[in-house]
């Protein structure tokens, strides 16, 4: 089977050749793929993609074609908010001296693609369970519903993408409350990632400041037993 990359000359992948086949020729008509980007990034352009496509709505019938990729994307986004959020706790936490074996690199990541992969549910309680060890306040339980509501539809991450994964029911709803409700609980997830990253800066000075500590004391010591053994 061909692979559906390019691979440059030391085997690493290059351009996908879908992207290849169609490479820009004006300003007008480019858009761009950024190759390094964190699951942060990542999760903010399903959630933008989503606030642009939802943007779309006008409460016309043809509008109903819109509703389940729009809560895909929100769920996607979601979903990786979630897991860029569990790897950075887990760093503090282990930063923090946490001997955990369930916080290292490999096990965290193995937990999230083999264990929790796409359910919200679990990355919700795993996330909470790092947030509590750090003193930091849990995602709200208002949050905590939608999240839950938004799990039992799509315990797998399918329900939104293939067919016959929902109730065969027809159900009439408010777009712009619901799509509010997701607006909002992806903000709520995306800010604990902000939470982190101030917990980290101020750990990053605390550790700053103990290593300062440490080399102090670690040079009177040194010159203390230099006095007292006549010099080396």
């Amino acid at each position: 089977m061909s692979k559906d990359y390019l691979v440059n000359a030391d085997g690493r992948p290059a351009t996908p050749k879908i992207f290849a086949a169609y490479p820009a020729v004006s300003h007008r008509g480019l858009i761009q793929r950024w190759g390094s980007r964190s699951d942060s990034r990542l999760s903010y352009e399903f959630f933008e993609s989503a606030k642009r496509l939802a943007a779309t709505h006008v409460g016309e019938p043809g509008d109903d074609v819109i509703l389940l990729p729009i809560m895909l994307l929100y769920r996607f986004a979601i979903e990786l908010s979630l897991k860029e959020s569990i790897h950075y706790a887990a760093l503090l936490r282990r930063r923090n001296k946490d001997s955990d074996p369930s916080l290292e690199t490999h096990a965290v990541s193995e937990r999230l693609e083999r264990k929790h992969r796409h359910s919200i549910g679990a990355l919700v309680h795993e996330l909470n369970t790092h947030m509590t060890a750090l003193d930091l306040q849990v995602i709200p339980k208002d949050t905590g519903r939608i999240l839950q509501m938004l799990a039992e539809a799509d315990a797998t991450g399918e329900a939104f993408r293939y067919t016959g994964k929902l109730a065969e029911t027809y159900d009439n709803i408010d777009f712009p409350s619901l799509n509010a409700a997701l607006d909002e609980t992806y903000g709520i997830t995306a800010a604990s990632h902000d939470v982190l990253e101030a917990y980290g800066s101020a750990q990053d000075e605390y550790l700053e400041v103990e290593r300062e500590i440490d080399a102090e004391m670690r040079a009177e010591y040194e010159s203390n037993y230099k006095s007292e053994m006549g010099g080396w």
